[in-house]
């Protein structure tokens, strides 16, 4: 089921599921970048955060216990065409990476891909 949209302001939406406690949070800016040369674009920033809170017990104690994922791209309208790829390769490769424990902190075994544009 999608989750409901709750707030939105600025350059800010928000999306929550209270009945699981996860929140998804989009954040867009643009600003003013210098490129070597004094060549000035816009730098377009995305940040998406979902993140929530899990019942654990650890020991004999049940506590909420936050967590959060994070993704963030940054680049001008020049090189989206780059951010794409990056982003479609990253995705193609988490569920290997994901067997391979690499949200745990191992390295992963499977190199990354980045296809040719």
């Amino acid at each position: 089921m999608p989750l409901e949209l709750k707030s939105q302001n600025g350059s800010t939406q928000t999306y929550k599921d209270p009945a699981q406690d996860v929140t998804y949070v989009f954040k867009g800016t643009e600003k003013p970048k210098t490129l070597v040369g004094n060549l000035r674009v816009d730098n377009l920033v995305e940040e998406i955060a979902v993140y929530g809170s899990s019942l654990v017990t650890i020991g004999t104690t049940e506590i909420l216990e936050p967590w959060s994922v994070r993704v963030r791209t940054s680049g001008s309208t020049h090189v989206q065409d780059k951010i794409e790829l990056a982003i479609l390769a990253l995705s193609a490769q988490f569920p290997t990476w994901n067997g391979e424990n690499v949200f745990k902190t191992y390295f992963p075994k499977t190199p990354p891909v980045y296809p040719a544009a």
